[in-house]
């Protein structure tokens, strides 16, 4: 599956960051959740409010503002949009992955050269009686870039259109680093999911795992066990039979071959 130029997604946080600077509510969410099979999936909400909605409606749908080309290409799927009574409009989109590599290679994707987020783990491992599941990431919303600067071909659109730059770039960073405001969510089989809001300035490390033991499993191997037991007990107890009739077959056999003494 073809990904996504790292670079350039890093255009998602630049399109928070301008609307934060407007003055407007902009709410991320990333979410990972996984499954018995050791994958899962991988979803980024954006919520706007009416201002947000409305302010970023000005160049197109929202949904085209948000959702890039580079990650429709790449395999990401647009979920329907809501939009609330208030004015608001929720954007998210969503992807399977296989394991811990594509989950990286996924949430590159989604937050560039930002650092938004750092490193990300999930270790998945299916026992013949347990079952083990673990899941995190680390979250660093200090000291942001919006990766304007750092996506070349965005800034020669814009140097096209007489938008300087580095100021932009400086710009829509500071907004991130002040007002940027990112909810995690983390799932994993048979445990409740651990969600944490990460505020700006901050950093945190959220996890989740995970530990079961399949009982109904060690019943059907205990059965299993007990059922062999007892196969083989009937098969040496028939054994045994079969060599104690033969024994008593083979005795009668030379008790009639012996002759008989005549009577004196």
């Amino acid at each position: 599956m073809p990904r996504a130029a790292r670079a350039g997604i890093g255009v998602v946080l630049a399109l928070v960051a301008g609307l934060l600077l407007a003055g407007c509510r902009v709410d991320a969410a990333i979410g990972v959740e996984g499954n018995d099979s050791g994958g899962g999936t991988v979803t980024l909400r954006v919520r706007f409010d009416q201002e947000a909605a409305s302010l970023a409606a000005l160049a197109g749908p929202i949904e085209e503002r948000v959702y890039l080309d580079d990650l429709q290409a790449s395999g990401w799927e647009l979920l329907p949009t809501e939009r609330a009574d208030d004015g608001s409009v929720t954007v998210r989109i969503r992807q399977s992955f296989a394991d811990e590599a594509e989950l990286e290679s996924l949430i590159a994707d989604l937050v560039g050269d930002s650092g938004v987020v750092g490193e990300v783990s999930y270790e998945s491992s299916q026992g013949l009686l347990r079952s083990k599941d673990a899941l995190a990431m680390e979250i660093d919303l200090r000291g942001l870039e919006s990766g304007v600067r750092g996506d070349a071909a965005l800034a020669q659109r814009l140097t096209q259109a007489g938008v300087d730059v580095n100021a932009l770039d400086t710009r829509f960073s500071e907004g991130l680093q002040s007002a940027l405001v990112l909810d995690v969510r983390l799932a994993v089989p048979g445990e409740e999911p651990e969600v944490e809001r990460v505020k700006p300035g901050e950093e945190a490390n959220v996890a989740v795992a995970s530990s079961s033991f399949d009982v109904d499993r060690l019943m059907l191997l205990l059965i299993s066990l007990f059922l062999g037991a007892l196969a083989l007990v009937l098969a040496v107890a028939a054994l045994m039979s079969n060599r104690r009739r033969h024994s008593r077959l083979k005795a009668a056999q030379q008790r009639r071959t012996i002759p008989m003494r005549p009577a004196s």
